[in-house]
């Protein structure tokens, strides 16, 4: 068991606490005058950092007699969780400041499904990063996040998906204040047309690995070539930028139509950035066609 003690008197006075290379049954722990505590309070931490080690996993969790303790972050307004692999063992006993203002975890969804059952209700900034190629059920994956986009009242909030193992089912998915999205993973191109509409705040989308199935290929194929004096159909009407960062499963001229597809159809477009093959062609998109025709005039394409 790796545990973590220190003087009372230490937790009362320390204002930034970065602990890096934690095993999965690290625990929290108090002395004072040799006697442990069941009550472990930082009256004065503004930032808590816990950075967990890969190497190890939970088969390698030993049993001890050590209890963990109730901690106490009344102060906490920065929490940052990477690889953190029981939350909800490290959280369970803990109370943290209703008033946080950045919560940045970059961990599995198991990790983040765990911590979402703690008692955050508010945080300023919300930064959510998941990795790994754990699977879970569509499901989980769309409670878990439904639980911070959702429940958990944020001023600022983004989401970066890097695992290739995540299922997404839109019919679940409840993102209403979420504002940031980058998405570097291999989901379906009209995936990603459906899980737009659920996000009515979002103003960043970054889009990278888009996979273009049967479906996607015939959307595409199918949309008019010319553009008219009427745009289509909104399917967004708060995205201000889109990113298309790189071609992996499709070629260019494919990642091209899915590009016009979706900014033809954000009408409060601002910018647009694309990778070094594909910024030609938007660029020609914009200037020769778009523009010329009174449409998009203010967008910065880079």
């Amino acid at each position: 068991m790796q545990v973590f003690s220190l003087p009372l008197i230490s937790a009362q006075s320390v204002k930034t606490l970065a602990l890096a290379s934690l095993r999965p049954d690290f625990i929290w722990q108090t002395r004072f005058y040799g006697l442990e505590s069941t009550n472990l309070k930082f009256s004065n931490l503004r930032q808590l950092q816990l950075r967990f080690s890969r190497s190890h996993t939970r088969r390698e969790v030993i049993a001890s007699d050590n209890v963990p303790v109730h901690v106490h972050f009344p102060t906490l307004k920065v929490l940052e969780l990477f690889d953190c692999p029981h939350t909800d063992t490290l959280f369970q006993q803990a109370t943290i400041t209703p008033n946080l203002q950045c919560l940045n975890v970059r961990s599995s969804i198991s990790t983040l499904s765990a911590l979402s059952r703690t008692r955050i209700a508010t945080v300023g900034s919300l930064e959510i990063t998941l990795y790994g190629y754990e699977r879970v059920s569509t499901h989980e994956f769309a409670d878990t996040l439904n639980h911070f986009y959702n429940h958990v009242r944020s001023r600022k909030s983004g989401l970066c998906i890097y695992t290739h193992a995540f299922a997404l089912d839109t019919h679940e998915i409840r993102w209403p204040y979420l504002q940031s999205v980058f998405i570097k993973a291999p989901v379906p191109f009209t995936t990603i047309l459906r899980l737009i509409p659920c996000m009515q705040s979002l103003h960043y989308l970054s889009l990278a690995e888009l996979e273009f199935d049967h479906d996607a290929v015939t959307l595409l194929t199918s949309q008019d070539s010319n553009i008219g004096p009427e745009l289509p159909t909104p399917i967004s009407q708060t995205i201000r930028t889109l990113c298309f960062t790189s071609c992996v499963f499709g070629t260019t001229e494919t990642v091209f139509s899915a590009a016009k597809y979706v900014a033809l159809r954000c009408p409060l477009l601002e910018k647009i950035s694309a990778y070094d093959k594909l910024l030609p062609l938007v660029c020609g998109l914009f200037d020769h066609e778009l523009k010329p025709q009174g449409h998009f005039t203010q967008v910065k394409v880079c």
